[in-house]
């Protein structure tokens, strides 16, 4: 049985769905149970997750967050997350104690193949298995965490958790008390605290398993040893992460494969759904970029292959 957790609010009950469906219609051998940490969602979206579940004969498990162990965890005036960004540090606290790992996954997702094998990692003698940011050769990001480059910086919107070990370690409360102390320094949310908490807890997994919006660019930011497996994990993806700022449920997403979250969206309850603009001031800062970049005023690193 594979115990996959999303944390969500009732802005990204949809694209909950969408993720569902493309695990049910892909999944391997192993059953799936869904656990679904939950902030504020409309009974209507609660159904219509479950409605997903049962149609395929998978399990489904609600979860209500208590916000106050979340009280210091910061969120800015332009964010474009919500608290909710936050709830995968609980998730050791809420889950079940019999529940011993789980695998994380962001909403922003589509799981294109079977999670069998990456289920089956041995992870027993660490905290998570996770695979490293597209910006992961940022120096500026270990300068601004102060640690170093070489214990690597991950993406965290696939984790593979060994909860037994984050009870035993205490991680929760750790990573809690690092945001506490440290909210200056973090500008992507946890992901910037589990990684300086987990720099030496942790194990990369191969790339395909977290398929990053860099990975399609003409000047990707990873190092090239690592470029011919993120060649290859980019075209044949298992999870399949939309990681930049206009996803794929907007009608200006230019990503190389964003008909393959279409084609779950067609599949899952929200099929009559209107691919929507983005906002108008996100609509003209990328106009006035396009123009800039156009008009040969400013390069563009990520351009697409």
């Amino acid at each position: 049985m594979i115990n996959i957790v999303f944390c969500i609010d009732d802005n990204f009950t949809s694209h909950c769905g969408v993720l569902m469906t493309s695990i049910c219609e892909n999944k391997g051998n192993e059953n799936i149970h869904f656990h679904i940490l939950i902030d504020t969602i409309k009974m209507s979206n609660e159904k219509l997750l479950t409605r997903i579940a049962k149609k395929y004969s998978q399990l489904i498990t609600y979860y209500k967050v208590d916000h106050q162990k979340l009280e210091n965890c910061p969120i800015r005036k332009d964010d474009h997350v919500s608290i909710a960004a936050y709830f995968r540090i609980l998730i050791p606290l809420i889950i079940p104690d019999s529940v011993d790992k789980v695998l994380y996954l962001d909403c922003d997702i589509v799981v294109l193949s079977d999670l069998d094998d990456f289920w089956n990692t041995d992870i027993k003698n660490k905290a998570v298995g996770v695979v490293p940011d597209m910006f992961s050769q940022d120096i500026r990001v270990f300068n601004r965490l102060d640690y170093e480059m070489h214990l690597g910086y991950f993406n965290s919107g696939v984790l593979l958790m060994n909860l037994d070990y984050w009870r035993a370690n205490n991680l929760s409360i750790r990573i809690l008390n690092y945001i506490d102390k440290n909210p200056d320094k973090l500008i992507y949310w946890d992901q910037d605290a589990l990684n300086y908490v987990l720099r030496n807890e942790k194990m990369n997994m191969p790339l395909r398993y977290n398929v990053q919006e860099g990975f399609y660019w003409q000047d990707p930011f990873l190092a090239k040893k690592y470029w011919q497996e993120m060649f290859k994990a980019a075209e044949n993806p298992v999870i399949l992460h939309y990681t930049g700022i206009i996803k794929p449920w907007y009608k200006e997403c230019k990503h190389p494969k964003r008909d393959l979250y279409l084609k779950y969206l067609y599949l899952s309850p929200w099929h009559n759904s209107k691919i929507k603009h983005v906002k108008f001031k996100l609509r003209i800062r990328f106009l006035v970029r396009d123009l800039l970049i156009l008009m040969g005023f400013m390069s563009n690193r990520s351009l697409y292959r």
